[in-house]
């Protein structure tokens, strides 16, 4: 039997107003050889980002106004995306 996995968390405050993110990321195999050869092999992969904060595009004069200003209706709308998924494999 023979397995691998990898577990990162990734955390950031962005460099704009109303850019935090957070990403937590798993995968791992999980492997063993039956008889005559043959095997077994387990993936799973897991990606969870809750809540990342979007701050939209700027105009040309808002980046020259202000670069780290968000989008003009990102704090208003309260803009963000929210991502969960879970695979699995078996071959």
């Amino acid at each position: 039997m023979n397995y691998i996995g990898d577990l990162s968390t990734f955390n950031t405050q962005g460099y704009r107003d109303h850019s935090s993110a957070r990403k937590d990321q798993f995968n791992g195999k999980l492997a063993s050889t039956l008889g005559n050869g043959a095997g077994l092999s387990l993936v799973v992969n897991y990606l969870n980002q809750p809540d990342n904060l979007d701050p939209l595009g700027l105009t040309a004069a808002q980046v020259a106004q202000n670069p780290r200003q968000a989008g003009t209706t990102a704090q208003l709308f309260n803009s963000r995306r929210s991502l969960d998924n879970l695979q699995a494999g078996l071959v």
